[in-house]
């Protein structure tokens, strides 16, 4: 068996009603997993939670060598507001307020030709 990476024990987890739990996920190393299931049944709730979105939750999460991964997240629906510009949304989104920053991330993506789209 593969090396831990990932370690989730999730005893429960609620909104105003129970959602989740329990549940126990470990992933290894080059393991792949796939989470299926009927909507409703807390597939994006458990990812966020994965994903650190969601901290509220009875349970554990652990990783390899006690740090959290950095972790990119793609949303199921739109996240940016379509009266901003690129480089204003950027903005928002790493709450950053030296614009040098954000034009140097979007000159790191090749986005800068973009920026005022």
């Amino acid at each position: 068996m593969a090396p831990m990476i990932l370690r989730l024990r999730i005893e429960s987890k609620s909104f105003r009603a129970p959602v989740l739990g329990p549940v126990e996920l470990t992933l290894g190393r080059r393991e792949i997993v796939a989470l299926v299931g009927p909507s409703g049944c807390g597939k994006t709730t458990l990812l966020r939670i994965v994903g650190g979105l969601d901290r509220q939750f009875q349970g554990t999460l652990e990783w390899d060598g006690g740090m959290t991964p950095r972790i990119g997240t793609v949303f199921q629906e739109p996240r940016l507001l379509p009266w901003r510009t690129v480089r204003q949304n950027l903005r928002l989104t790493r709450q950053e307020e030296n614009l040098e920053a954000v034009d140097d991330l979007l000159r790191n993506l090749n986005l800068a030709s973009v920026r005022d789209a």
